[in-house]
């Protein structure tokens, strides 16, 4: 059983999206990679014992660490460290068109 600690959720375009913890983070991406606790620690390395702390919250891994295990599961190192994507989403814009003959003129809409 994969159990998640919600720090706080964030409001995006009106969805709430969750924020995870690093330990949550670590768990996911070593399940997204499809490895269990013993293959990922040997792929860093580490003890088996240090990533389950790690996973617990208990203790946190150290930069060097954190850079293998995003080199081992395949996801960001931004994303690992901060929650986020390497390029954070950004609220969409709205824009107002003008049309004449041959040309576009977009303008920002102002809330």
């Amino acid at each position: 059983m994969e159990v998640l600690h919600f720090l706080s959720q964030r409001r995006i375009t009106g969805m709430e999206i969750p924020v995870w913890t690093l330990a949550d983070r670590i768990t996911k991406a070593r399940n997204h990679a499809g490895l269990s606790q013993a293959e990922l620690a040997e792929k860093l390395p580490a003890a088996r014992n240090t990533l389950s702390r790690w996973e617990r919250g208990d203790m946190n891994p150290s930069r060097r660490s954190l850079e293998a295990i995003s080199k081992a599961t395949g996801v960001s190192f931004e994303w690992l460290v901060h929650g986020e994507p390497a390029s954070a989403p950004t609220a969409p814009q709205r824009f107002i068109v003008e049309v004449s003959g041959n040309t576009l003129t977009a303008s920002p809409l102002a809330d």
